[in-house]
């Protein structure tokens, strides 16, 4: 099969909360539920010049020949959804990451660092958010687009010599709205991340000190396995989200509630709402050298 290079906008968009939604109302009524909220971002797709490459339970990956057409869709998605109300259970929510990058494409699958990009942008959101990478908010300024963007912080992402700014589409109507402008960073509710091993379950606040793992006795989880570096990774909160920083010889894993899977080496990502983690080696979440992990945000006092 023949391979095309090109620019393109990688879309994904992630339904907020679905395990919870099967919880409480079965599995008939949430999968409904789920199915018409997948319908509702495929049309929001087309209507925008897009094209959806796959579903993958209750998330969607989509792409755009511009950075206008992938932010347009993301706030009809988000602005269709956010007006969806369903007796029993209430309204949904999505989150949504984009970026705009090179790709390689095959068929109806695309491959490039670009791709990973934006699979961690697409972590970084939370419930009704659209979070987007530097460069697509330098592209969409030379489209001429009429959005606001929000500043949210500065990390290092893959492929990048340096850390990169994040920012936030405000996506809701505002008389705020205006070309190119960016807003200073939002005060972030405390958070928690709990871990999970086969032996102990430990909670850190946004005020931890950095939290290690490693196959060391020196550590705060011992992780005693063939493949775990002495000093492996740590955790540590910066502005309300918690980071896995990769310092090993083997790299860590992290797997999302979906399905995909992140392999750090020397690198650092945000860790999204739900996983596990496990080093050295690609595990499967239910082996027991992985950890699991749950981020929460609480509501300010």
């Amino acid at each position: 099969m023949s391979q095309e290079n090109e620019m393109t906008t990688i879309l994904f968009a992630d339904i907020c909360g679905s395990t919870r939604i099967y919880e409480r109302l079965g599995d008939a009524a949430a999968q409904k539920i789920v199915s018409e909220s997948l319908a509702v971002l495929s049309e929001s797709t087309d209507r925008h010049c897009g094209k959806v490459l796959k579903t993958i339970g209750d998330e969607v990956m989509c792409t755009f020949p511009t950075a206008k057409a992938g932010i347009d869709a993301a706030c009809d998605m988000q602005s269709r959804i956010s007006e969806k109300f369903y007796p029993g259970y209430g309204r949904i929510s999505v989150r949504i990451g984009l970026h705009f990058g090179h790709v390689i494409k095959e068929g109806n699958e695309i491959f490039g660092d670009a791709v990973n990009v934006a699979a961690r942008v697409a972590a970084l959101a939370k419930s009704e958010e659209i979070i987007t990478t530097q460069d697509t908010a330098d592209l969409l300024a030379s489209e001429g687009a009429d959005f606001t963007l929000r500043r949210i912080q500065r990390i290092a992402l893959k492929g990048k010599d340096e850390a990169t700014d994040i920012y936030e589409v405000v996506w809701q109507d505002s008389s705020l709205t205006h070309i190119g402008l960016f807003l200073s960073t939002p005060e972030v509710r405390p958070v928690r991340l709990t871990l999970l091993t086969q032996n102990h379950e430990i909670v850190l606040e946004a005020v931890t000190k950095p939290f290690t793992i490693g196959r060391s006795k020196k550590n705060d989880i011992v992780v005693e396995d063939e493949f775990t570096s002495r000093l492996h990774a740590r955790i540590e909160c910066r502005q309300g989200k918690f980071f896995l920083c990769d310092q090993s010889i083997n790299g860590t894993y992290v797997h999302y509630k979906t399905g995909r899977v992140v392999h750090l080496h020397r690198e650092e990502m945000i860790l999204p709402d739900e996983g596990t983690i496990s080093l050295g080696r690609d595990l499967p979440p239910e082996a027991k050298e992985t950890i699991r992990f749950e981020a929460k945000s609480r509501a300010p006092k």
